[in-house]
């Protein structure tokens, strides 16, 4: 049966692949998948293993398993310099800046659920109230406003500031 799962994942990235072709993926986006496929199918091979071992602690062995991936392969620069290449391919301004406020935060979180560390909700509200309240809330919202520093008196600014912060306080975060 592990054979059988393991060709299952062989095939669904030679489909992935397929696709990305099919579809007119550059170069860049093709090596993209080549090298996670390189990194997925080894792993997947050991997660299976670890399904159908004798210890019963599957849990913990995957956990490990994608830990070692998000942590020790080179899935995260990887996928963090296909996001920047997608990013530099928007054509608003505004999009672009808000996608990379967003995307710091993307592999901290992935993070949170196969670290040690068993509180993920903890974790998890810690960075969203970084987030909220630790300015990229803020900057997002005068990207979108496009308001700067420039453009605003420190009273105006600080009305902005304090409405977004009412509301997001009200929503109870």
């Amino acid at each position: 049966m592990a054979k059988a799962i393991l060709k299952g994942w062989q095939v669904f990235f030679g489909k992935l692949l397929l696709t990305a072709l099919l579809k007119g993926a550059n170069k860049t986006d093709m090596d993209y998948v080549k090298n996670i496929a390189n990194i997925f199918i080894p792993n997947g091979k050991d997660a299976l293993e670890a399904i159908g071992d004798k210890d019963p602690n599957d849990k913990e062995q995957l956990r490990q398993i994608v830990d070692n991936i998000i942590q020790k392969t080179d899935f995260s620069q990887l996928t963090k310099e296909q996001i920047q290449l997608q990013i530099d391919n928007l054509q608003s301004d505004n999009l672009k800046k808000t996608a990379i406020i967003v995307c710091k935060r993307l592999f901290p979180i992935l993070t949170v659920f196969f670290d040690d560390n068993p509180d993920n909700e903890s974790q998890l509200e810690e960075i969203v109230k970084d987030f909220t309240y630790g300015g990229d809330m803020e900057e997002i919202v005068m990207i979108w406003l496009e308001l700067d520093d420039n453009d605003l008196d420190k009273g105006t600014k600080d009305r902005v500031r304090g409405k977004c912060i009412h509301r997001i306080k009200e929503r109870e975060l």
